[in-house]
């Protein structure tokens, strides 16, 4: 059982965020994104009110149902990081998300996203097969 659960959700994300803001300065090709998760298009005016109710949402959410296992715990981590670090480039880049890595030649992402989407399918894997 976990003594103190918001130390690591708020310690992974933090670290996730430090990481992802990193890379984007390091690595010097970036391709400028202005579509939410797998290229979902959304009206500009409403991406970052929702980036920050979703992030509301995760952390009210942890909240409500503190993890007392590490493994959920680092994932919950994961998705505030990735969603901090994406709602971030959208405030300083004007709406826009600096995306470095390319899958296929399909799409475009960033670590954001990755800890967002292994973050999810970590809970996932969590809720139907770790027992509480």
């Amino acid at each position: 059982m976990l003594k103190k659960p918001q130390i690591i959700f708020w310690g992974v994300g933090l670290l996730v965020f430090g990481l992802s803001q990193v890379l984007r300065g390091l690595i010097p090709n970036v391709v400028y994104n202005h579509q939410l998760a797998f290229g979902i298009g959304w009206p500009s005016f409403l991406i970052i009110p929702t980036v920050v109710i979703f992030l509301a949402v995760v952390i009210w959410w942890f909240y409500q149902n503190r993890p007392v296992q590490l493994a959920p715990t680092i994932f919950w981590g994961l998705i505030l990081g990735g969603g901090l670090s994406n709602l971030f480039e959208r405030i300083i880049h004007s709406g826009l998300v600096a995306d470095y890595w390319e899958a296929l030649g399909l799409f475009t992402f960033n670590l954001a996203d990755v800890s967002i989407s292994v973050g999810i399918v970590g809970l996932l894997i969590c809720l139907f097969y770790v027992k509480a």
